[in-house]
């Protein structure tokens, strides 16, 4: 009996001298650098440590960390001995203050939605009661007085149409009650959009002595990204053009961005970076005709393995425009957005302004009458790749009036970015053909065919306006067939 009380008290001991190694650290994120696809999230905290060897357990993080991307960094008086990303099946992120609002919604309205299908089945069971007694009763007259008869005749039909009433009234209150569930609960699953278990990094320190400790952790999410958007605004021909550069930014992280740090990146750590390999191109026949055989290395570059966090070495113990930071690196270009945002975590787009810019365009007006009777108002904007621009969608607007919306190709290699404002109709362009030029004709084996065609311009404006009209004078492929210009001339 005596060992077995020994034992029992030394496994306790050992168990607490365990917990006593794992100590958890609340931490906070502070910065999400958001790339096109994914965000690097920088998580800050602080802790007095006390002198020993034990673990650092930060606790309630995003669950699909990218395990290979974790980066500790600590001040004080301590060595980071090692550092793990680990998954945590049993326990969720906590809820935040409007999940747990929503969620005790639901659970009112549940109850009170239980509580009126148990009065209908009560009313339901009743009304069959009254039903049985009433074919029981008029089975049989013997005993009934007439009068009796009536009087339970009118309390049978008052009953009845008490218990319908009171039907009627639990189908609408529980219609209600049940659009407002469904509101709610789509609600609800739109904020928990995500996983909702957790994961955890896991820091080993060796502590020399008493010390106030900071840290600042860093990692990888794929459930996030953001695109841009633009706004492009012109008063005039002469007037200058406003750009409002956009990012909708989105994440489903599980965890709300509260007062979060806004940097946007125009990478994207989620495509390859290997470096293709050219093999040689060979030629070969198949039958009477070549072709072409890629010969290809069958060399293939591994995937990193994420399952194992990176360990740091020893530490070093010791309008939101106008806000807008831009630096251009070797490979990308970052907006490091002063002003802090909240992004919650329900994959919506939340609209994040970057900067604002007045363009120097050159107007013009362009027709294709021969595709469109349509003239268009064409601003030419030159040296636009100083805005570090990238392809994204842009709403129109012209004198406060919104035309539409166009795209922006950023991959576009001419030197002058062209954007459209829409059609014109007090500028007229009109192609015709001119019947008196058009015949065909043979002349031995070979036709001669002539087409006339006139194109016409009129403009209503009161200004001179700068007209460019793109026509097309067919080419041959065959050298049977001749294409001359004959006549062209301009008729005032």
């Amino acid at each position: 009996m005596k060992y077995f009380v020994l034992i029992t008290v030394f496994l306790l001991s050992f168990q607490l001298n365990a917990a006593d190694k794992n100590v958890v650290i609340d931490s906070k994120v502070k910065e999400a650098t958001v790339f096109q696809r994914g965000a690097q999230i920088t998580r800050t905290a602080k802790q007095f440590l006390t002198p020993g060897s034990y673990f650092l357990v930060f606790d309630e993080l995003t669950f699909n960390i990218e395990s290979a991307s974790v980066q500790v960094e600590g001040k004080g008086e301590f060595t980071i001995l090692s550092v793990s990303h680990q998954r945590n099946y049993m326990r969720e992120i906590k809820q935040s203050e409007q999940i747990k609002i929503l969620t005790d919604s639901i659970e009112v309205i549940s109850e009170e939605l239980a509580i009126l299908r148990g009065l209908r089945s009560v009313y339901q069971e009743e009304k069959s009661m009254i039903n049985t007694n009433k074919k029981i009763m008029y089975g049989t007259t013997t005993g009934f007085a007439i009068e009796d008869l009536e009087e339970m005749s009118d309390f049978f039909r008052t009953r009845l149409s008490e218990i319908l009433n009171m039907q009627l009234e639990i189908n609408q209150k529980e219609k209600r009650f049940q659009t407002s569930l469904n509101k709610l609960n789509s609600q609800l699953a739109q904020l928990k959009r995500g996983n909702n278990q957790s994961s955890e990094i896991v820091v080993e320190v060796a502590v020399k002595k008493n010390t106030p400790a900071s840290f600042v952790l860093k990692y990888f999410v794929p459930q996030a990204g953001w695109t841009p958007i633009y706004d492009i605004r012109a008063s005039g021909p002469d007037q200058k053009i406003k750009l409002a550069y956009n990012a909708q930014v989105f994440q489903s992280t599980g965890i709300n961005w509260e007062n979060v740090k806004l940097k946007l990146s125009t990478s994207n750590p989620t495509q390859r970076t290997d470096k293709p390999v050219v093999s040689p191109y060979v030629l070969r026949f198949v039958g009477n005709m070549p072709r072409g055989d890629y010969y290809q290395s069958n060399v293939r570059t591994p995937r990193a393995k994420l399952e194992s966090a990176g360990v740091m070495a020893e530490s070093d113990a010791g309008t939101a425009a106008s806000a807008t930071l831009v630096t251009e690196s070797q490979l990308n270009i970052n907006f490091e957005i002063d002003i802090p945002y909240n992004i919650p975590s329900d994959n919506k787009k939340h609209t994040v302004n970057v900067k604002n810019e007045e363009l120097d365009a050159d107007y013009y007006y362009y027709a294709a009458p021969k595709y469109s009777d349509k003239t268009l108002l064409i601003a030419s904007i030159g040296g636009w790749e100083k805005y570090q621009l990238i392809s994204g969608q842009a709403s129109i607007y012209y004198q406060g009036t919104f035309l539409g919306k166009t795209f922006i190709d950023a991959r576009n290699t001419k030197d002058k970015l062209d954007i459209s404002f829409g059609e014109d109709r007090q500028v007229v362009v009109k192609r015709t053909r001119i019947e008196d030029y058009c015949d065909s004709k043979l002349i031995g084996n070979n036709k001669k065919e002539n087409i006339g065609l006139a194109i016409s311009a009129k403009n209503t404006k009161s200004k001179s306006i700068k007209l460019i009209i793109e026509d097309q004078i067919p080419i041959s492929s065959n050298k049977e067939i001749e294409v001359t210009l004959e006549d062209q001339n301009k008729i005032a």
